[in-house]
């Protein structure tokens, strides 16, 4: 009996500290640096909230394996510092024995973690890009109003002399473009920003 009850204390130690972690790590990826990374885009918090579906994903596909890492490394830790491992050998039981929770939880994780980096790659990724794309003239217009120019890290760049309504007065816009990332500079006196939905065109 002592193995099994063995076991299955191990097993909720692990899982305790595994969800525990998990929740607090996929916060943290999800809010503080995603969060702060799209609020300095120029997001708003509708937006973000948006999107919390699609960043959580993408965090669990990081946070899952690292969280049962560290579960894993504090519970057999603290075994070990506990001599639980001695007193087991002194029982006639292999320590062995010990691994087999974390070995069952691994390959339990092991199908979930798959799709969800599946999930991440063809569902999530795709889904932000539509929900900023969709959301893309509540960022520019209020940031060309205010700073007269928005930039973006994937090297789109756009300065205009004013805002009236939704006309750009006298844009410039700044942007790389073919497989050797040329630069082209685009003028007017007048434009407007359009979004395509369908095409995902800006």
């Amino acid at each position: 009996m002592f193995p099994g009850k063995f076991t299955r204390y191990v097993l909720g130690d692990v899982l305790k500290m595994f969800l525990l972690m998990l929740i607090s790590m996929t916060m943290v990826i999800s809010l503080i640096f995603v969060g702060q990374q799209l609020v300095a885009e120029g997001v708003n918090t509708l937006t973000i909230l948006k999107l919390f579906p699609y960043i959580s994903l993408i965090a669990l596909q990081y946070s899952v394996p690292a969280t049962l890492l560290f579960a894993i490394c504090c519970v057999y830790g603290r075994i070990s510092a506990d001599n639980e491992i001695i007193a087991l050998k002194s029982a006639g039981i292999s320590p062995m024995r010990v691994f087999r929770p974390a070995w069952f939880l691994g390959l339990v994780l092991s199908l979930p973690s798959v799709w969800l980096n599946d999930q991440a790659v063809s569902w999530a990724r795709p889904g932000m890009q539509q929900v900023v794309l969709r959301s893309i003239e509540e960022i520019l217009y209020p940031a060309l109003r205010s700073q007269r120019s928005y930039t973006s890290e994937k090297g789109f760049s756009i300065h205009v002399e004013d805002v009236q309504d939704k006309w750009l007065i006298k844009p410039t816009i700044w942007m790389f473009s073919g497989s050797n990332s040329q630069l082209i500079t685009i003028h007017s006196e007048k434009a407007r920003i359009s979004v395509n939905l369908d095409k995902d065109l800006l």
